[in-house]
């Protein structure tokens, strides 16, 4: 889903991606990635579970496209 968030530098588009799993995995993060930079847009993944170690990893060196947050139960 396409949704649009104010940020520092006014209102930006991101494509949003709502994972209900334990875990996410960098696999995750990237197939989000590469989904919203089609449609040129950064991407937002939502998920009532923790990011793993490699996920981690991924967003440090995408963070800049791809956002993570982790919902409360």
């Amino acid at each position: 889903a396409k949704v649009s968030a104010n940020i520092i530098f006014g209102r930006q588009e991101m494509m949003l991606f709502a994972k209900d799993k334990k875990s996410v995995t960098d696999v995750d993060l990237a197939l989000a990635l590469q989904k919203a930079q089609a449609e040129k847009m950064t991407a937002l993944v939502l998920s009532s579970g923790d990011l793993n170690k490699k996920a981690k990893e991924y967003l440090k060196d995408w963070g800049n496209l791809v956002k993570f947050e982790k919902m409360g139960k």
